[in-house]
């Protein structure tokens, strides 16, 4: 809430943000209050993050699929984007610490039940940037579906009440993204 000078030790050092991602190196800008990589979904820590709330409750609801699963599947190379997470195979989760026939079963039939969300659940599991499950919501009850909205130009986004510039800017220039396209295309292709 505020600076409490007078309780800073004698001689403590300035903390310093990095300018540097210290988990890819790529380099840190400043955006509003927060420091970020601008290394996007390549940041091994960003990826992993972002696969963790795609598969969270609030969003696709995939069980099974937590921080310590998101990790080895990581690590092991086997999901690059939240498509590959549709592709994972019998084969391939058998290789992950603690997987045993039931586990896998139950991973991939959480995978397989995560394919048919409402649309306000995907958009908000997306992780689009100033995108959260209210605004998700907005966007879903006015394009009704994902086509019209991939379409939409930021002036549509904005002319919904309760979203303004920042986050239509922020919407418009995620389902305008050639990445982001590919990888709607293929969760579609996977039968999301």
């Amino acid at each position: 809430v505020e600076v409490l000078k007078e309780h800073r030790p004698r001689g403590a050092r300035r903390f310093e943000l990095p300018d540097r991602c210290p988990v890819c190196g790529a380099p840190v800008e400043r955006v509003g209050a927060s420091h970020v990589c601008t290394n996007g979904l390549a940041c091994p820590a960003q990826l992993h993050g972002h696969l963790v709330h795609f598969a969270s409750r609030g969003a696709m609801d995939i069980t099974g699929l937590g921080d310590r699963t998101v990790q080895q599947l990581l690590d092991a190379g086997l999901v690059r984007d939240l498509a590959d997470i549709y592709r994972l195979t019998p084969i391939d989760l058998a290789g992950l610490e603690g997987f045993k026939e039931k586990s896998i079963e139950n991973l991939l039939a959480a995978i397989e039940a995560s394919k048919k969300p409402r649309l306000d659940r995907f958009l908000y599991a997306l992780g689009i940037e100033q995108v959260g499950a209210t605004v998700a919501q907005l966007l879903a009850d006015r394009f009704r579906g994902l086509d019209p909205l991939i379409e939409a130009t930021e002036e549509d986004v904005q002319s919904i009440h309760g979203i303004g510039p920042e986050v239509a800017r922020s919407a418009a220039s995620f389902f305008h993204g050639a990445r982001n396209r590919k990888v709607l295309r293929a969760l579609r292709e996977l039968g999301v």
